[in-house]
């Protein structure tokens, strides 16, 4: 019987095996680490959301991941992602893989939506307009992308453009309207979008507001 409890292996509750993180455009990045026992749901959580992580092994990533709260996998199976160093974020970057490590989308914040200590006002996205970049091919659709896609909602036949500010499957992305930011994000699988093509000129496709 002792040697048979000797057998039994015990997840450290305390001990990170996962860090997620993510920014929303100008908005301060969070994240939160995950032990062992919560891998599966906490890995879940962040395709959903178009979050990034990394597993903790090494030194260097150990050190990182106690800079960030603990997480909690919510019954919703949202995470809990508190706000963490800027500094954090950024060194966690350097440790995605390769295929993960690409250029976050461009949030412009005009006057209007900006705080009174100069940032983007949190939760107002009033004021905000998004750069996105032409896709080459298929195969380079990824986060800051600018596409076209359908208001499937509305049964709209139009295609708006959108730009893809994260992933949210393994064949699908979430999006923004480019010309209304101040709307909810929106999800849409690969085959639901349309490419401009890689040589438009963003200039000619830009709106004139009249007042």
């Amino acid at each position: 019987m002792a040697d048979a409890a000797k057998q039994i292996s015990y997840v450290d509750s305390d001990v990170p095996a996962l860090v997620v993180f993510d920014r929303n455009g100008t908005e301060p990045p969070r994240g939160s680490w995950f032990d062992a026992d919560s891998v599966v749901d906490a890995k879940a959580g962040a395709a959903a959301m178009g979050a990034q992580i990394v597993a903790v092994k090494g030194d260097e990533v150990m050190a990182l991941a106690n800079r960030v709260p603990k997480g909690r996998v919510f019954s919703s199976g949202k995470l809990f992602m508190p706000r963490i160093q800027k500094e954090v974020y950024e060194q966690l970057q350097g440790h995605l893989p390769e295929e993960d490590s690409k250029p976050q989308l461009e949030l412009i914040a005009s006057d209007e939506g900006k705080s009174e200590d100069g940032g983007a006002s949190e939760g107002n996205a009033s004021g905000l307009s998004l750069k996105g970049t032409l896709p080459s091919e298929w195969s380079k659709i990824g986060v800051g992308s600018l596409v076209l896609t359908r208001d499937i909602e509305e049964d709209d036949e139009a295609f708006y453009l959108a730009v893809v500010v994260g992933k949210a499957g393994s064949t699908s992305f979430r999006l923004k309207w480019r010309d209304y930011p101040d709307m909810d994000s929106i999800t849409r699988d690969v085959c639901q979008l349309a490419m401009l093509h890689p040589k438009t000129t963003l200039s000619e496709i830009e709106w004139d507001w009249e007042e």
